[in-house]
């Protein structure tokens, strides 16, 4: 071994090591982080000391020792290491004050530490089960702890039969204590979104019906269920720690090294102008992601009103479509096909060529149902419209009534002929997004907004619309 390597081997003796990784330094402690690890069982130690440390001096190190950081690097290598000892203590550190939780983990909370409690779990459920539960913790510290019991369920050391019967327990749980466990409902929205725990639909659309998750998590009930069957809504995060350097070292807290100097190159050869074939919303997306173009770079892309067929930018004024032409016909512009927006944009797919068994939309929901959902979802499911789109939000909504009017026809066929006595019962067999009583109201009202405008065939509707508000 060259003499300069073994003078660097003695250099980082373990007490060296602890005192490269303790102090907060702009530069990344690579050499100092790879030798913790090679010298992982005398390291140890001191590390689970750091968690003590951190634990005992909260407030100090908040307040004070602003730069101590040996308890975070102590987390993720002995997450790394699969030291059992260690979970307890990082359960403890999640039951101090909130301020104080905020003060040493920062974004680690939110961040890593589920991965981390998973890689350090010891078998001691109760301890992780006493934070989820603890009323008098922060939403995130409740949530971090959950994610913590959704990664040991993909461990292997819970079932997901035991997980679904606990997460029942703290749906009703939300639902009894509305006021104090409201926090936690997101969380539990989550983790059932992730794992795809079909069973619990149903209670965690009563709890979307309480209004006890916020919209800006996961959108409403009807984006919850379009996550819940999309394939392409697979949760594969690495629930384990096992590269500590590779997770530290783009923290934005440490300086970047300079980058080496671009040695300069003849110019490439300027090929012959080619003309770009368009597009279409439909095509393989050319960034290679596998998705379609309309699900992955469309909205990425320059103003589409703005691209010609050969891919090359046109003026304002050259724009194809307005949606101020009163020739238009609203239903057909909406329907999916080349308009400006797709109305069935990431509507649930048909799995055609799933396993047998497996739960996919088409056999979890009626046919007939589905049926009905298709004009009311294009009515009402909310989507981000590009700001460029010319819009005239009064013909939109025009084509919003025609769109429920539809619905509305196949519901009452449907409730007649099967003599359905409720809104209840009738979403209790065909409800897919949407409560039947809420998209009636809203086609009365909209009937009613602009009754000066409806021909009489649709006139007539708001004495129908309101005949069955009353009646069920």
């Amino acid at each position: 071994m060259p003499a300069s390597s073994i003078r660097d081997k003695m250099a980082f003796t373990t007490p060296k090591i602890i005192k490269a990784l303790t102090l907060f330094n702009h530069h990344f402690p690579r050499q100092a982080l790879a030798e913790a690890i090679e010298q992982r069982d005398a390291v140890i130690p001191y590390l689970l000391d750091a968690l003590d440390h951190a634990y005992d001096h909260a407030e100090q190190l908040m307040e004070e020792d602003l730069s101590y950081e040996l308890h975070l690097y102590a987390m993720y290598l002995l997450a790394q290491f699969r030291e059992q000892r260690a979970f307890p203590k990082l359960i403890r550190i999640l039951t101090l004050d909130e301020k104080q939780v905020d003060g040493i983990l920062g974004d680690t909370l939110t961040d890593g530490y589920a991965s981390i409690l998973c890689s350090t779990y010891n078998g001691e459920l109760s301890l992780l089960k006493g934070v989820i539960e603890n009323q008098n913790l922060d939403q995130f510290i409740r949530g971090a702890a959950l994610r913590a019991y959704e990664y040991i369920v993909r461990d292997g050391h819970i079932t997901r039969e035991d997980m679904t019967s606990y997460l029942h327990s703290l749906i009703r749980n939300c639902l009894e204590h509305e006021e104090t466990e409201y926090a936690l409902a997101g969380s539990i929205a989550s983790v059932v979104l992730d794992m795809h725990i079909f069973e619990l639909i149903p209670e965690v659309e009563t709890l979307f019906d309480h209004d006890m998750i916020e919209p800006f998590l996961m959108g409403g009930y009807d984006s919850f269920i379009n996550h819940m069957f999309d394939p392409r809504h697979d949760d594969r995060r690495n629930i384990h720690i096992d590269d500590t350097i590779g997770d530290l070292e783009h923290w934005a807290c440490f300086e970047e090294p300079k980058p080496k100097p671009i040695q300069k190159s003849k110019p490439p050869a300027v090929s012959s102008p080619v003309n770009k074939k368009k597009i279409g919303r439909n095509d393989p997306c050319p960034c290679g992601s596998g998705k379609k173009y309309k699900h992955c770079c469309l909205n990425k892309t320059v103003n589409p009103w703005k691209m010609g067929v050969s891919g090359e930018a046109i003026k304002d004024t050259e724009r194809q479509t307005t949606t101020n032409d009163e020739s238009i016909d609203w239903k057909e512009f909406f329907k999916q096909g080349d308009e400006p927006y797709d109305l069935l944009t990431d509507y649930p797919l048909i799995e055609e060529d799933a396993e047998p068994g497996a739960i996919t939309f088409d056999r979890y929901f009626k046919a007939q149902g589905i049926e009905i959902d298709i004009p009311v979802y294009k009515a009402l499911y909310h989507r981000a419209i590009p700001l460029w789109y010319r819009r005239d939000e009064v013909q939109e909504d025009l084509g919003r009534i025609d769109f429920l009017i539809e619905a509305f026809d196949m519901f009452t066929r449907v409730c007649d002929a099967e003599n359905i006595p409720s809104f209840a019962a009738f979403d209790a067999q065909y409800q897919v997004h949407y409560h039947s009583k809420n998209w009636i109201t809203a086609l009365k009202n909209l009937l009613e907004t602009y009754k000066d405008d409806l021909p009489a065939e649709r006139y007539a509707y708001i004495d129908q619309a309101a005949d069955r508000l009353a009646k069920m």
